[in-house]
């Protein structure tokens, strides 16, 4: 058996991969050529793993691991990865656990599925991408700040769930403002909170350019904020077309308006399919367009 490991990390590492394991953590360094490529394998990895920063420009980052579940990295109040030498930066299957910052990040395009976030300060911050594509994330106890998303282009987000986050300003789970299109589906918050600003939940600003925004199955259960728009808030002139269908939120409030959903745009706005229940605002409104 350990013949045929060996043989696997020898075939993977001739792809030109670097393959990390809690053994050898202390050798994980990015790859010197043109494409950085890191394989973590199942495990609990200490900080030792983070803290991670390419002095080179790169074409590419893949970062894989062995599935969230199973591959955990514990920075132990250090910052997992600032990338901002890539052109493209893919990672899928880890768990960043306890970091300032999980994901910092000012690349071209962003890709990155089955990943989670926990108990850290500020799990994703993702800054004027070109493009930024996200599935089956995950965020939990974030708690200094909401997951940042900014695209000069198409923000994608599905199947996510954020449980018990918060931020010092607006979006208490995601602040998000994108160039072209947004797209966010089969999205479940619970527990939000934006304690100086708008949008308990979600905050969406105006857009580098026209764009619009589809939103679907969405599921906000107890969210606030000190101003307006208690679960998602929707800001701005120059957003084309915006549409929230199967929206269901449960006890959330805004003092200023917009108990669970506040939309200023004069655009088109399709609503459908939405149930607000117990939510509270300075008019008792649930709904609130502007």
């Amino acid at each position: 058996m350990l013949g045929i490991l060996c043989a696997l990390l020898l075939a993977v590492n001739a792809r030109g991969w670097v393959v990390v394991s809690p053994t050898n953590v202390s050798k994980a360094l990015l790859p010197t050529d043109r494409g950085a490529n890191v394989a973590f394998l199942a495990g609990r990895y200490t900080s030792a793993a983070c803290d991670w920063f390419a002095s080179k420009r790169y074409k590419s980052l893949v970062i894989q691991g062995a599935g969230s579940p199973n591959t955990i990295i514990d920075c132990g109040g250090r910052q997992w990865l600032h990338a901002t030498r890539f052109t493209t930066v893919s990672i899928s299957g880890v768990t960043i656990v306890n970091a300032s910052v999980a994901l910092n990040t000012a690349v071209t395009h962003v890709i990155l599925e089955d990943m989670a976030c926990t108990r850290s300060g500020n799990c994703f911050a993702i800054m004027m991408a070109k493009t930024v594509s996200m599935a089956h994330v995950s965020v939990s106890h974030a708690s200094s700040g909401p997951s940042v998303i900014q695209a000069t282009g198409s923000i994608t987000l599905s199947h996510a769930t954020f449980q018990d986050v918060q931020s010092a300003d607006g979006g208490g789970a995601l602040k998000l403002k994108t160039g072209t299109k947004l797209v966010l589906t089969d999205v479940a918050i619970e527990r939000a909170r934006a304690k100086n600003g708008d949008g308990g939940a979600v905050l969406i600003t105006d857009p580098y350019a026209a764009a619009t925004v589809h939103m679907s199955n969405i599921r906000i259960d107890t969210s606030s904020a000190s101003g307006q728009g208690g679960g998602v808030y929707i800001m701005g002139s120059s957003f084309q077309k915006v549409t929230v269908q199967d929206f269901w939120t449960f006890n959330t409030s805004a003092p200023a308006g917009g108990g669970a959903l506040h939309v200023s745009t004069i655009q088109e706005l399709h609503l459908s399919n939405a149930q607000m229940e117990m939510c509270q605002a300075s008019e008792g409104e649930c709904c609130y367009v502007m």
